[in-house]
């Protein structure tokens, strides 16, 4: 009769800790669903909220930088002062397609590294920029287009067609030849001319 008894009461107990269990689980979970309701309704009151000045001066100055014309710019302040935070992903996507649009090719002239987005750029190195950023970066930074190859090693050459260096002129078979002027030269007259020539 006592094992019954106790057998009763254990029961009892494993049903009252199973009831306890799952109405904490239950209560984690209600509690886990309230948090996540106001972290939603908490990110659409945030995303609702119109855009403060710093962070529109911050987009339009990224827009300057990617190549925006002073009407883009006025039109792109006007749209961010209705805007809300919200519609920061939009204005964001149209600056990285218009960066994207107007880079070109430079190259660094400084002897020293330049840091750019995050990389690090040695001399000569190519990199892509906007017309606004090389302006930013200074044209003792960075210049247009693709860095010169380095000379050849006069003792190096062959022949072949050399043109004239910038700012030199050049005595070759009784004329003379300004800079940019291409020469069909023999091994020994490319290694004499030296540096008022380089490889065509």
């Amino acid at each position: 009769m006592a094992d019954n008894t106790n057998d009763e009461a254990a029961k009892l107990k494993a049903e009252a800790d199973a009831k306890a269990a799952k109405a904490e689980a239950e209560a984690k979970d209600a509690e886990a669903k309230a948090a996540k309701l106001k972290a939603e309704a908490d990110d659409r009151a945030a995303a609702a909220k119109p855009i403060d000045s710093d962070l529109r001066d911050e987009v339009v100055a990224r827009a300057r930088l990617a190549g925006a014309t002073d009407t883009s710019l006025g039109e792109l302040t006007e749209a961010l002062e209705k805007a809300t935070v919200a519609d920061l992903p939009k204005f964001n996507e149209q600056i990285t397609k218009l960066r994207r649009k107007n880079r070109k090719t430079f190259h660094v002239v400084s002897a020293g590294r330049v840091m750019h987005e995050g990389e690090l750029y040695e001399h000569g190195d190519s990199l892509l920029l906007t017309e606004q950023e090389a302006a930013e970066l200074g044209d003792t930074i960075v210049a247009p287009g693709v860095a010169a190859p380095p000379p050849m090693n006069v003792a190096a050459r062959k022949a072949g067609k050399y043109r004239v260096a910038e700012e030199r002129n050049v005595m070759h078979g009784g004329r003379m030849f300004g800079p940019g002027a291409i020469l069909e030269l023999t091994q020994d007259d490319a290694r004499s001319i030296g540096d008022y020539i380089v490889e065509a």
